[in-house]
């Protein structure tokens, strides 16, 4: 039986207007880029299923680069996985932007992204809650990027 999920599905191609940058920082200066990830795959290092954010299963502390990049090889591996990114619009002390922010999902849009390169996936799974305009333009349905601040 197939899942059903809440939530939108978007173009990974307008997420990457947004996001353009190959890379992600999860500790300071320590950048993970595509090609670390593309490094990890070529030499077989293991996936990582453990979530970043289940505290109450695994006690915080801090992941090293690889733990990350060992999590995005678990959604690079298993691309049915990568679902409810959190989005939303960003705002600015009165106006509401459009644009996008990643809330939650970090791990799973730098696979999303790599699968992209690879030209394997074109569309993710996300839980959006900003702007219908800059989710519609996400989706497909507008050909123009949304530029006016809402006040």
């Amino acid at each position: 039986m197939e899942e059903k999920y809440s939530g939108d599905i978007i173009l990974i191609s307008r997420m990457i207007e947004y996001f353009p940058q190959k890379s992600f920082e999860w500790n300071a200066n320590e950048p993970i880029t595509l090609d670390d990830v593309q490094f990890a795959i070529n030499h077989h290092l293991s996936e990582m299923a453990i979530p970043f954010g289940d505290t109450f299963k695994y006690p915080p502390k801090k992941r090293t680069s690889q733990w990350h990049i060992r999590r995005i090889l678990y959604f690079v591996n298993h691309p049915q996985e990568i679902k409810n990114i959190e989005l939303d619009t960003e705002s600015s002390t009165f106006d509401i932007l459009p644009i996008p922010i990643i809330i939650d999902g970090y791990h799973r849009w730098m696979a999303a992204r790599y699968l992209y390169e690879l030209g394997t996936l074109h569309k993710i799974h996300c839980l959006y809650a900003g702007r219908e305009d800059v989710l519609d333009y996400l989706k497909g349905k507008l050909d123009t990027v949304p530029q006016e601040e809402i006040v």
